[in-house]
Formats: C-alpha cells, sequence, structure tokens
C-alpha cells in the first residue's frame, strides 16, 4: 500500500510492507500562473490538453473561475515558463507567471 501527501512542495510517499513505513521525499517545484480569458470548463480542458503534454509536468490544477493555473514539476524537470506559456497561447489563452 502506499500513501502520498505534499507539504510545501514535497511529496513524500510511504510504502506499507509488514508493520512498518518507509519515508522516500521527492522534491518538486509547483508554480502558478494566472490566465486571462477562461472562462468555462471547455476552456479549463484546452489549457489541461495543451500544459499536461509538457515534459516534467506531474500535476496541474486549472481554474477558470479563479483565472489560474498551478504547475506541480517532477524532481529534476528543467521545465522553463517561456515553455507554460507557450502551451498556454496554443490554448488560445495569454498568461503570466505568478511570484
Amino acid at each position: 500500500m502506499f500513501l502520498k501527501y505534499t507539504l510545501r512542495g514535497y511529496i513524500w510517499e510511504y510504502s506499507c510492507t509488514a508493520d512498518r513505513f518507509l519515508e522516500e521525499p521527492i522534491m518538486t517545484q509547483t508554480r502558478r500562473y494566472s490566465v486571462e480569458g477562461m472562462s468555462c470548463g471547455h476552456c479549463e480542458s484546452a489549457v489541461r490538453a495543451e500544459v499536461e503534454q509538457l515534459p516534467g509536468v506531474s500535476g496541474l490544477e486549472v481554474s477558470a473561475e479563479t483565472g489560474l493555473l498551478d504547475l506541480t514539476l517532477a524532481e529534476g524537470a528543467a521545465l522553463t515558463d517561456e515553455a507554460v506559456l507557450t502551451a498556454v497561447d496554443e490554448a488560445g489563452y495569454d498568461a503570466a507567471r505568478q511570484s
């Protein structure tokens, strides 16, 4: 059995075998982008379809309601902001990285 949780940009995985847990921290990076022009679930799906294809993306949340894209990158991923912004542009929207 595996349990996984995220805290302050780190993901911990626990492997439960017999009576013990093995902790293996995995370093991740999270980024937030504002996306202009999204108004519905279709807009979210278009952005998600483009961004999830980028190498190193291990998770993402897109919200038309808040206009935000939250991106989680796998350990060692070398994804640039330019690549993310280009992917969002391919979906038909403008984006900017938030600090």
